[in-house]
């Protein structure tokens, strides 16, 4: 999922930047439209970096949660081994 963030934030980047070279060509001067494109997409992309954060934060929570559920998992399979039930 992350990767995916990833892929969309480099395609959408790619894709405006491509679209301001070929409709404007290449000046000395920004003009206040490419300006505004270029906010847009450092907005768009710290958004999509807070996302990916998130996401981050999220997976590695859940890894520990997993991994303190086969713990849980494991220790009653021992007391159940060594109660003789199984």
């Amino acid at each position: 999922m992350i990767g995916k963030l990833r892929n969309v934030a480099l395609v959408t980047l790619v894709c405006v930047f491509g679209v301001g070279l070929v409709t404007t060509g290449c000046t000395r001067r920004v003009s206040e439209e490419q300006m505004r494109a270029m906010e847009e997409l450092q907005s768009s992309i710290e958004s999509l970096k807070r996302q990916i954060r998130d996401c981050e934060q999220e997976q590695a929570r859940l890894k520990r949660e997993i991994n303190q559920k086969k713990d849980e998992l494991a220790s009653i399979q021992r007391d159940l081994d060594a109660m003789g039930i199984r």
